[in-house]
């Protein structure tokens, strides 16, 4: 499934770095916790007409709290776009820095992701030394990445997510024509 796409008036990202702590773990599949990072998007729509207000309230309910995974397009307007580019060296799990096959400025603070798997990475660092793009990202590798690994960037980026536990959804009592939804989202990695 695919998150509705919707205009957003509020987008909030932050990174959640050590699971060992229980109040930071996953919501699936973590019971130990682990040193794993993960992103918790928090959405708010602006103000929508009652239809498609009440059109999304379904849809959200019918998610089941955290029990469906879907997939989020990246929310944020990316610095740049790239495509086609591809891991230059295989490199493993834990490591915080990949070597890509091109000499293309990538920028700090965008999302990227490789097609072995699922998880979102932002940028922390870039360092083009001829043929090659070094990226340093800001959490450690989560799998390990075989060299030609396809990299997505920017708006090719798709975070896998679950709803947090449930959705706010607001309407003004004496203007009901109108609605704002609040939804926090977990990265299921």
């Amino acid at each position: 499934m695919n998150y509705p796409y919707h205009p957003n008036s509020k987008i909030e990202i932050t990174q959640v770095n050590d699971t060992r702590i229980s109040k930071a773990r996953y919501y699936r599949n973590r019971a130990r916790g682990n040193r794993a990072s993960y992103y918790m998007i928090s959405i708010t729509s602006p103000s929508l007409p009652y239809d498609q207000y009440m059109e999304l309230c379904a849809l959200y309910e019918s998610l089941e709290d955290g029990l469906e995974i879907f997939k989020l397009p990246n929310p944020l307007r990316p610095l740049a776009a790239f495509s086609g580019h591809t891991v230059e060296s295989a490199t493993q799990a834990g490591l915080k820095q990949i070597n890509i096959d091109t000499n293309e400025p990538y920028k700090v603070g965008d999302f990227i992701q490789f097609d072995n798997h699922v998880k979102v990475y932002r940028i922390a660092g870039v360092l083009v030394d001829g043929a090659i793009l070094t990226i340093t990202l800001a959490c450690p590798l989560y799998t390990s990445v075989p060299a030609n690994t396809l990299v997505k960037y920017g708006a090719d980026v798709e975070f896998q997510c679950s709803l947090l536990n449930e959705f706010r959804s607001t309407i003004n009592a004496n203007k009901s024509d109108r609605g704002v939804i609040d939804v926090e989202l977990i990265e299921q990695a």
